[in-house]
């Protein structure tokens, strides 16, 4: 049994759950996300930070609007141990360059509709789907304990 004392424990215990995770409005449309389903986003998201060279103790920021694709790119940042920086995607491009530089991230996730940051590695929140095909295989997963950052 995996130990629950931490998020990414709690993750990895989502393919037994038979339920819901996220419902999640579009307009007209109305999209569901098992728990499984939910868990095999998270995966390929922390396969594809890997790919990009992100590793446990590095900073990613995420600077978009709520949705399915921010949940499951910061719980893969959780899962492997990556420190998400959670920005409000309404903050304005001087804010978030201060904030890269004072975090020192690696990497951005952020909507397609504000300006890209050039220093960093950029991953659009609307390519989030396509993005995932190029995460190969499954992530190294680290150890996390109570005592990580992330």
């Amino acid at each position: 049994m995996v130990k629950m004392s931490t998020l990414a424990g709690i993750i990895r215990q989502f393919p037994e759950r038979d339920k819901t995770a996220i419902v999640s409005k579009t307009g007209f449309r109305t999209l569901k996300y098992s728990y499984r389903e939910l868990h095999w986003k998270i995966l390929k998201a922390a396969a594809l930070l890997q790919s990009e060279g992100i590793k446990k103790g590095d900073r990613a920021i995420i600077w978009a609007p709520n949705s399915p694709e921010w949940g499951a790119f910061f719980l893969a940042c959780t899962l492997t141990g990556i420190i998400a920086v959670p920005i409000d995607a309404h903050a304005s491009s001087e804010y978030i360059n201060r904030i890269q530089q004072r975090a020192k991230a690696r990497i951005i996730f952020q909507t397609k509709y504000r300006p890209k940051l050039l220093r960093i590695k950029t991953l659009l929140a609307e390519e989030f789907e396509g993005l995932l095909e190029k995460g190969s295989g499954r992530p190294r997963l680290p150890r996390i304990s109570e005592a990580d950052v992330a």
